[in-house]
């Protein structure tokens, strides 16, 4: 008469035998779980009948990559996680390489700086200088516009983006 007035619907009780080592690990679980030791078989024999929701998106990926192997959704699945935890060392390769490029990058540009400051300083410095030979002064000026050439070439901003030039 309770459930008739509360609405609530009862399943029907089903005794269940088991060895008390599990009875005592699936109780501990409930537990841990904070719910009861019925809520726990319960939950645990609904995972075991109902297949889990796999997201459609992920379900359509998972069938595209079936298409004239002759696979099941099951194995293509495990073959596209295998496939994704072995590309794992490759990306992270293609990233030291990434990164060994910008360092080189950037050390060179910072050389062709200081290069450039220091022909810089030459030149206000022959310039003080009386009877410099004026060949040598045109050599500095065109090694100083070989740097500044040089420094422009240089594209930095696809490797702080990270992407390689």
């Amino acid at each position: 008469m309770s459930d008739e007035k509360t609405g609530a619907k009862q399943a029907a009780a089903y005794p269940l035998r088991m060895p008390p080592e599990l009875r005592q690990d699936l109780q501990d679980c409930a537990d841990a779980a904070g719910q009861s030791l019925n809520n726990e078989i319960v939950e645990r024999l609904k995972k075991s009948v109902v297949p889990p929701k796999v997201p459609k998106g992920l379900q359509q990926i998972v069938e595209a990559a079936t298409l004239g192997t002759g696979e099941s959704l099951e194995e293509a699945a495990v073959r596209l996680v295998v496939q994704g935890i072995q590309s794992e060392p490759a990306r992270k390769a293609a990233e030291a390489r990434m990164a060994a490029e910008r360092y080189r990058v950037v050390a060179l540009q910072e050389l062709l700086a200081s290069t450039n400051a220091q022909l810089g300083e030459l030149l206000r410095y022959l310039a003080t200088v009386r009877g410099v030979d004026a060949e040598r002064l045109a050599d500095v000026v065109r090694h100083r516009e070989a740097v500044i050439r040089q420094m422009g070439q240089l594209d930095l901003s696809a490797l702080r983006a990270g992407v390689h030039p």
